[in-house]
């Protein structure tokens, strides 16, 4: 069967192997040059290892070798074949100093010396560093994350959702609340979310809320607990009827606080006890939501000694 043919760009595998490398250097916060090889001539494979991970790369043996073995000026460098020709002249400065950071002081060692043609590269430009004794082509990047965040990253921001707690409240019950209805608030738990993962509980006042423990974006997994309680319902509701009573199904209701939007650079710096301002009144604007989407609106009261919410809408279901 022949496969089908689709309107999509193919993509080599030299191609996609450039691709992994420059998504490597990105991990290390590299941004390589994009160069041609030389057309011909012998080339010095060196493998690269330092704090920034680890690196084949690269260098023309006539670009390399008049800057490190001065002393052999004139030699055919370009019809170099033998490592060992170059082995007993290396001398003991670094062999190769790259400019990129996080490969300062890397520690490369010759591996071999091969022509150009050898490389299987690939045709066009292709990832290569900048290093003190000239190009240097990347073969294979294995990078380490855990560079520095450029300041434009930093500086993007992302919406945090401050939900201070969740209710689980009968359809039937949902659908009769009306305006000035009160909903009790049994446990608070300040929880702010981006995207339904967990970034991080919190304490609050009216003016400000401060980090109690960064969760590290851990998935939400809140929602065992409407099942449970549906499936005790639907156990409940079998004996006298058939089929699924929807007006007892039982929904999730996130009550949030409000809506910040952190900077990454605030979030990559995230410790307990940081403290964030809340806009003015956000107690008065509290959000009722199911599954993200915004069904009413309302704000905090307290009823005795507890928490509620008293509703300034009816809720609106999707």
């Amino acid at each position: 069967m022949n496969a089908t043919r689709w309107p999509f760009p193919v993509l080599t595998a030299a191609a996609v192997a450039q691709a992994a490398i420059a998504a490597a250097c990105a991990r290390a916060g590299i941004t390589p040059a994009w160069q041609p090889l030389p057309a011909r001539g012998a080339m010095l494979r060196f493998d690269v290892s330092g704090r920034g991970g680890d690196l084949r790369l690269a260098v023309p043996a006539e670009q390399w070798c008049p800057a490190m073995l001065p002393a052999m000026a004139g030699f055919a460098w370009s019809e170099l074949l033998d490592r060992s020709a170059v082995d007993c002249w290396l001398p003991d400065q670094p062999l190769l100093e790259i400019a990129a950071a996080p490969f300062h002081g890397a520690t490369a060692t010759l591996r071999e010396v091969i022509p150009v043609g050898a490389l299987a590269l690939g045709s066009g430009p292709h990832p290569c560093l900048e290093t003190a004794q000239g190009l240097a082509w990347i073969e294979r990047a294995d990078c380490a994350s855990g560079a520095a965040l450029a300041p434009a990253t930093q500086a993007l921001r992302v919406p945090v959702e401050l939900g201070i707690a969740r209710l689980h409240l009968p359809m039937h019950r949902l659908r009769s609340l009306a305006p000035g209805a009160v909903l009790l608030l049994d446990q608070l738990q300040p929880v702010a979310r981006h995207a339904q993962s967990r970034l991080y509980s919190f304490d609050f006042t009216l003016e400000t809320i401060s980090v109690n423990t960064p969760f590290d974006f851990l998935d939400d997994d809140d929602g065992g607990t409407d099942i449970a309680a549906a499936s005790a319902t639907a156990a409940a509701s079998a004996e006298t009827t058939h089929g699924i009573d929807i007006r007892r199904l039982p929904v999730a209701v996130d009550v949030v606080l409000c809506q910040l939007q952190h900077a990454i650079g605030e979030l990559d710096a995230l410790q307990p006890g940081t403290v964030f301002n809340l806009p003015d009144d956000a107690w008065k604007h509290l959000q009722l939501r199911v599954n993200g989407q915004l069904i009413a609106r309302g704000e905090l009261v307290q009823v005795g000694d507890q928490l509620g919410i008293q509703l300034a809408q009816a809720p609106v279901l999707p």
